[in-house]
């Protein structure tokens, strides 16, 4: 789930404040009858999961094909619909949600070259736009709008990333919500997309080293078969920047095992490439090779497909990863590239109770974010592990997109909470004082609503946290009508 799940709950909460004289604001309006269809209930349907019998008695809706199916559906429409469309002041709540709905949204700006970078969207574009800065608080400069590249819309951005010296930038364009992407390259100086276009491009990033980017593609599909063929033999690719596609150099490739992944990451010095390897959702093998050794071999740290790892960042040799492995939580490792067996390996910041979501280098520091009784907590480390402090964030909530260089003590990141959208918060690293950057204005005061974490006990005993939303001063006598809502 991404970040619209907060702003269902303000849209939710603010329906309770609407002044409009055509909403009661009492839920007293007169009942309109309704009549449920009947459903069948399988009462055969029974499974054994651990030794305890589950009931599934509406399996048989997973067949979308068979006619009963679609004799449900057709029955869930016509009461829900008819339920609808008899509400008196529905179009006062359909004004209420495009006022909370069309407000500006920004990204956390990232320093690249001489340049600021951040999307933003005014409240109604399909797709955000990027623009750039110079210094905060100048007038920002377009760099890309999605939405000009088709007049239906279908045409999207994929992933994208800086060159290092911040003159160039690669991104992936997607066609009618396709799986293979198109790599284009944007001339951050002149302002004009180059002549190279990278096809076939699948399940791929795009990493920078020297005069061009590591990409990862598949063969290119039989006609007809662009997509219905199955996805096989993918490949990493190096690409100099002006070169023709068909030159571009194979780095890569496993021929005895077509359905085996693979992507391509490099460190911010551009010293070491790293290979990934997969064959599912979770789970990667994770090999080597130091870019600056001629004819270079790639070197295994992890071969077994059991965990996962990804890279956070590099000190010289000494590799950062957060991983998995031994740590269902997560925890961050040092290897170092002279000898990279797992016997080797430094803990630099062992599993907590707390699960490590994210890590990142910047400013010789390590920005962490965990997940504590499902929210967000920031801690800041030093590269040897010692906890510096922990970052004062605005309230339970959520935190996201965080930016910022190993060379810069400053970062920005996003906060959110169940009444109130992303606000972008700047982080001074070393002080460990925040400042609200952007925030959103929208037509709703959450200071009129709290939101508290509270626990209860499952049928194992296991304590299992839940959070309460509601108006300031709403009595809490049982009494209330209460949305629930649970996730994972």
């Amino acid at each position: 789930m991404k970040t619209t799940w907060p702003f269902l709950f303000v849209c939710l909460f603010a329906l309770l404040q609407c002044q409009s004289d055509d909403v009661p604001q009492r839920g007293d309006f007169t009942p309109i009858p309704v009549r449920y269809p009947p459903a069948f209930r399988d009462t055969l349907q029974v499974d054994t999961f651990f030794g305890k019998a589950v009931h599934d008695p509406y399996r048989w809706l997973e067949d979308i094909d068979a006619p009963p199916v679609a004799d449900w559906v057709r029955l869930q429409n016509e009461l829900t619909f008819g339920y609808l469309q008899k509400i008196p002041f529905r179009g006062a709540i359909e004004n209420r949600l495009r006022e909370l709905w069309n407000f500006e949204r920004y990204s956390s700006p990232r320093r690249e070259g001489d340049f600021y970078y951040f999307f933003r969207n005014n409240g109604l574009q399909n797709q955000s736009v990027l623009y750039r800065v110079a210094e905060l608080g100048d007038e920002p400069e377009l760099v890309l709008d999605p939405n000009r590249w088709s007049a239906d819309g279908s045409s999207a951005l994929g992933a994208y990333a800086f060159s290092p010296e911040g003159n160039l930038l690669a991104y992936q364009v997607s066609e009618a919500g396709s799986d293979w992407r198109t790599i284009r390259v944007l001339d951050l100086v002149e302002n004009r997309t180059l002549a190279d276009s990278i096809q076939w491009v699948k399940f791929s990033g795009i990493a920078w080293a020297g005069e061009g980017f590591y990409y990862c593609r598949y063969p290119e599909p039989a006609a007809g078969e662009r997509l219905s063929g199955r996805n096989e033999f993918h490949q990493v690719y190096y690409h100099r920047i002006g070169e023709a596609q068909s030159d571009d150099r194979l780095v890569f490739a496993d021929r005895a095992r077509p359905n085996r992944g693979f992507s391509a990451e490099t460190t911010e010095d551009e010293r070491y490439l790293l290979l990934g390897m997969w064959e599912s959702t979770s789970g990667n093998a994770l090999y080597f090779k130091d870019l600056t050794v001629e004819n270079g071999e790639f070197m295994p740290i992890a071969e077994s497909f059991e965990h996962d790892y990804t890279l956070v960042g590099n000190q010289g040799p000494n590799l950062y990863f957060l991983t998995n492995n031994g740590a269902p939580n997560g925890r961050l490792v040092k290897v170092n590239a002279t000898k990279p067996d797992q016997g080797f390996w430094e803990e630099v910041l062992p599993e907590e109770k707390d699960v490590l979501l994210e890590a990142h280098l910047f400013g010789e520091h390590l920005l962490t974010s965990y997940l504590q009784d499902a929210k967000s907590v920031l801690r800041v480390y030093a590269l040897d592990g010692e906890r510096i402090g922990t970052v004062d964030l605005p309230g339970i909530g959520r935190v996201t997109d965080l930016q910022g260089a190993p060379d810069q003590n400053r970062a920005f990141f996003a906060f959110e909470s169940f009444t109130t959208p992303a606000t972008i918060y700047e982080l001074d690293i070393s002080l460990l004082t925040t400042r609200a950057y952007k925030a959103p204005t929208i037509n709703f005061n959450s200071s009129q609503y709290a939101t508290q974490q509270v626990w209860y006990k499952g049928y194992d005993g296991v304590d299992i946290p839940m959070f309460l939303t509601y108006k300031k001063g709403l009595p809490m006598d049982g009494r209330r009508p209460t949305l629930l809502y649970g996730y994972g």
